[in-house]
Parts: structure tokens; sequence; C-alpha cells
């Protein structure tokens, strides 16, 4: 993997198909194929199946997407700065009743 901030094509496509949502998307898809199939849909319910499980997987992917948006892009792992001194990070902000 490179320092670059936007994956390759490759790698969206290794980390697709790692995601959960994708394949619940594909076994609903096959499902729909699978009843429709069988004969115990029609092919209106069969499509309608399929657009169901597309917006889910969309909804599910947007929601990802705007939570990763919201994450702080400061490093807070091994390599991070400490807090400065004299700051009362982690102390919490209640004020002490006396």
């Amino acid at each position: 993997m490179t320092d670059d901030p936007i994956p390759s094509t490759l790698e969206k496509f290794q980390l697709m198909l790692k995601s959960r949502k994708f394949w619940v998307l594909i076994v609903s898809v096959l499902t729909a194929v699978g009843l429709h199939a069988s004969g115990q849909i029609d092919g209106w319910q069969m499509a309608m199946m399929i657009i169901a499980a597309l917006a889910v997987y969309s909804t599910g992917i947007a929601l990802v997407d705007a939570g990763a948006a919201s994450k702080p892009t400061t490093p807070a792992g091994p390599g991070a700065l400490p807090p400065a001194s004299g700051s009362n990070q982690g102390e919490g902000d209640a004020i002490p009743i006396r």
C-alpha cells in the first residue's frame, strides 16, 4: 500500500470483497433470482427485491462514508504527540464545587 490517500481500484475491489454488506447484497440478489426461477415470485417482485437490496446497500455505504468523513484526521496512534503540558485534557470538563 502506498502513502497515497486515495486507494487504487484493486484495493477498493479487495475491500468490497471483504465487506459483509456486499455479501448480503449478493445473497439477496441470488435469493430473488432463485425465487423467480422456482416460480414463487414474478418478474416484478424479483425486480423490486433487487432494487430494495441495492437501496439498502447504497444506504449502508453512504453511512460508512459519512462516518469516515467525520473522524478526526489527527493521528492518535503510537506516533501521536502527547497533550501540551498544563492542559487539562482527560480531566473532564466539570467545574469543581467547593
